[in-house]
């Protein structure tokens, strides 16, 4: 099996329903088709939901701006295979840091990106100077295994948060998706749901964390209820994809209309991304106004 040029095995046909590839999602924008399952998928999700956090939105702006596994060779030294290619590299917001281009990233964003890289012990990189959409894995499979490692386990239950929330006992080691978690819910499940929303990731399901599985369920055309349950789950990246509930077209317009569904590309992002027909709903929304 060929390498990429950063020492990891690389093939062909990789896929999520195979099991090679994990989905990599950032605030319901996915970075298609997935990145290598397992420590790879840890640490790439962790340093996205960072990017994403802490120094420039994810754009839902663009069809193509955001990807992860593609078999292919290096774009910039083509004898060689693309970290794509082993599913061990995304390229971030592709339009506004294009590939050949430098100083794309302001200086307080730059240094930003460095300390979340530092935060992974730096087995993580970004092409500084000519590619800085791209963000790869730098490290061998065993200083991955170690931070991924250490991401699993940045959990502290020692106390709930104070609040007049009543919280659960705290879970340890309770499998992603295997449960709905929602305001009261406490365990390492919720702590991915909040690092995956770049939120603080104590835990303790929260209101902060409610509001912001709120806004991701409304971006994406679910029921804004604020319980992750199997739809947001899938959403998320974990468990098998669930079919959406079905809403009439006539349902959908009439919530266009009101203003639900956003404006502009990011609308038709999200009616298309929900399953719906978008030339349809438009149709209904015209005849209606």
């Amino acid at each position: 099996m060929p390498n990429s040029y950063n020492g990891w095995s690389a093939a062909p046909g990789w896929t999520v329903k195979g099991g090679q590839l994990t989905p990599l999602v950032v605030r319901g924008e996915p970075f298609s088709p997935g990145v290598r399952s397992g420590d790879v998928h840890t640490v790439l999700q962790y340093v996205a939901v960072q990017l994403d956090a802490r120094v420039e939105r994810v754009d839902f702006g663009h069809s193509a701006d955001d990807w992860g596994y593609n078999y292919r060779a290096n774009t910039n030294n083509p004898s060689q295979l693309s970290c794509h290619a082993s599913g061990t590299a995304f390229d971030y917001n592709a339009t506004q840091h294009p590939n050949g281009k430098g100083g794309t990233w302001a200086a307080s964003e730059a240094a930003e990106i460095r300390r979340i890289l530092a935060e992974v012990d730096n087995v993580v990189k970004c092409l500084w100077g000519y590619d800085e959409m791209h963000f790869e894995i730098a490290g061998n499979a065993a200083a991955v295994a170690r931070v991924a490692a250490k991401l699993r386990g940045a959990v502290s239950p020692s106390r709930p948060p104070v609040s007049g929330i009543q919280y659960e006992d705290f879970r340890k080691d309770v499998k992603d998706g295997s449960r709905v978690v929602k305001l009261g819910s406490a365990g390492d499940d919720v702590a991915m749901v909040q690092r995956w929303h770049g939120l603080e990731a104590d835990g303790y399901f929260g209101s902060a964390t409610e509001a912001a599985v709120k806004a991701t369920q409304a971006r994406n055309g679910l029921e804004a209820d604020g319980i992750v349950g199997p739809r947001t789950w899938a959403l998320m990246g974990v468990g098998a994809p669930v079919a959406p509930a079905r809403k009439s077209v006539g349902q959908i317009a009439a919530e266009v209309i009101a203003g639900k569904w956003g404006n502009g590309p990011e609308r038709e992002r999200r009616i298309r991304a929900a399953g719906y027909d978008y030339d349809a709903v438009r149709a209904e929304v015209n005849r209606r106004i």
